[in-house]
């Protein structure tokens, strides 16, 4: 307003822009003697800058307001109770899920200091402790007989500090991990065997087993080396459902089943129109699947070596690129290999990578050949059968002998086959006999009568004793075999064995013929079967008929 100022006055200081008011102007005016139509000016520029401020103040209200509502909005659709305090933790918001689970009103809540609110609540247990790296801190509370997981998130700012409170039941954290587990388990992507599923009774697979539970506690990389059958996978899964991971995926790959072109856009993923084919939206490749858990590489030894060297990069780096993408994707990821090959000759013959075995090889696990450890043949059988169908056979000396002379290159997996096979094979049979072994098995049975020719006769001399003890003659036995044999396939009871001998001029009372067929049974002659399955002659019964005819014979 200095254009207001008289011309008589010659000392002017421009104090700069101030508010004034109507009456306080008109008096300057009047003091000054100057025109009254300056207040008629003045009083226009004062309204329109009271309306300016206004529609401002109007507008700013508007917005301030919606963003309430919509923050409102927000903090009462969330699924945690949230309550939020002050510096000195006074409670200024409540959000809906919190009042429920307090069952308070918000009312009540709000300008209370939050530990007055939670004193009335029993705490059970401090899960983690607020400390210089982490402002957060986590306690169990009994509140209204629900246990209930009380977060507190310390907020520092540049001059308030403040506390976000979070509150979740544990039930529903539960559920929650279950959604989790039941969404893995879709895509396959849980582990289904633990380390109780492993059996052996021996020594050096025990001290296998408790190296890779111990290494299972770390989640550094583990290679597992064992032939074919031994069981890689199952240690991996057991692996991984001891580890620090276990509630992530277990995600598999086996480098043996996938074509080399198409290795790395499986591992690593691509992008929308990486090559021709792409899915659009491209897809997550499996070390992205397996963020947070378990990644199996099962068959490293048959992975290319193109592949190799972008693996190495991964596993240092923990981070990937996708096939055809521009952005690198951290990892975090524990990593299982396996392998039946002799890497140390791949790296060699430089089909291996000489740092990836190395990188791989942080915790080695060498499981020896079932061959080596013979005493779980017929554990792992007897248990299989017991588990699996809920039986229990004993296995015949003859039978034990033709399982523990096959040499087993299935290892574990053939064992299993054979259980299935015996299983099958041996229905209405009380023990497990060399005529319910499959013919693989059969022909190392042919190798123990060979080396023991002359311990088998000695057995067949124990048998003919033992009938001739009870009364029963080398030369109706041996009938009564050819009879059996005659007629393997038909229905063969003790009441058509009878008949059919009295034919050949040997009358057995039925006392007899029961007592004969027993006596065989247990020399492991022949089998009988219940009810209707009727008599059927064993390998052995028949090595047993042709050494009585050569007696005969000779």
């Amino acid at each position: 307003m200095m254009h207001l100022c008289p011309q008589e006055i010659e000392h002017r200081i421009d104090i700069g822009p101030r508010n004034v008011s109507m009456s306080s102007f008109l008096h300057i005016l009047e003091a000054l003697n100057l025109d009254k139509k300056h207040l008629d000016e003045y009083a226009r520029k004062y309204h329109r800058m009271l309306l300016d401020a206004s529609r401002k103040l109007s507008a700013f209200h508007i917005n301030t307001e919606r963003m309430r509502k919509h923050e409102a909005v927000i903090i009462n659709e969330y699924d945690d109770g949230l309550v939020y305090a002050d510096e000195d933790h006074c409670i200024s918001l409540v959000n809906k899920e919190a009042a429920r689970i307090l069952q308070m009103e918000k009312e009540y809540i709000v300008n209370k200091k939050i530990h007055d609110v939670m004193a009335e609540f029993e705490k059970l247990s401090v899960i983690l402790e607020e400390d210089d790296d982490s402002p957060k801190s986590a306690s169990i509370y009994d509140i209204h007989g629900k246990k209930t997981v009380v977060t507190r998130i310390h907020v520092s700012g540049d001059t308030v500090n403040s506390y976000i409170y979070t509150l979740r039941g544990i039930d529903s954290i539960q559920k929650l991990e279950k959604e989790v587990r039941t969404k893995l388990a879709e895509k396959g992507y849980v582990t289904k065997y633990s380390f109780s599923n492993i059996w052996t009774k021996n020594r050096k697979m025990k001290k296998v087993i408790e190296m890779a539970r111990g290494f299972a506690a770390t989640e550094k990389n583990i290679l597992i080396m064992a032939q074919t059958g031994m069981g890689k996978e199952l240690f991996a899964h057991a692996i991984h459902q001891a580890s620090p991971v276990r509630k992530g995926p277990f995600v598999a790959v086996n480098f043996a089943g996938i074509p080399d072109n198409l290795v790395e856009s499986e591992l690593f993923g691509y992008e929308e129109g990486a090559f021709t084919g792409a899915k659009k939206g491209g897809k997550k490749g499996l070390f992205e699947q397996a963020r947070g858990g378990t990644l199996f590489l099962d068959e490293i030894g048959d992975a290319p070596l193109h592949v190799q060297s972008t693996l190495l990069r991964v596993l240092q780096e923990k981070e990937v690129l996708r096939v055809g993408g521009t952005s690198i994707i951290p990892v975090a990821v524990r990593i299982i290999a396996a392998t039946n090959k002799d890497i140390a000759q791949a790296i060699k013959e430089k089909k291996f990578r000489e740092d990836l075995f190395y990188r791989l090889n942080t915790f080695p696990i060498d499981i020896p050949p079932l061959q080596t450890h013979k005493e779980d043949i017929l554990y792992i059988l007897t248990r299989y059968l017991k588990t699996r169908y809920g039986i229990s056979k004993r296995i015949s000396s003859s039978a034990e002998q033709c399982l523990l002379s096959h040499d087993w290159p299935g290892n574990v997996r053939e064992l299993i086959n054979v259980a299935e096979y015996v299983f099958h094979a041996s229905q209405g049979a009380r023990q497990i006999l060399p005529d319910h072994l499959p013919e693989v098995v059969l022909a190392s049975e042919t190798k123990v009568f060979q080396r023991s020719e002359s311990l088998l006769d000695s057995s067949f001399t124990q048998i003919s004793d033992t009938l001739m003890r009870n009364g029963l003659p080398t030369e109706m036995i041996g009938q009564l075999l050819k009879i059996i044999k005659r007629r393997e396939g038909k229905l063969c009871g003790r009441n058509s064995l009878q008949k059919q001998l009295s034919k050949e001029q040997w009358i057995l009372s039925e006392g007899k013929m029961k007592k004969t067929l027993k006596l065989l049974k247990e020399a492991e002659v022949i089998l009988v079967g219940r009810t209707k399955q009727g008599t059927c002659i064993t390998a052995k019964g028949k090595k047993y008929l042709q050494y009585i005819s050569d007696l005969s014979s000779g």
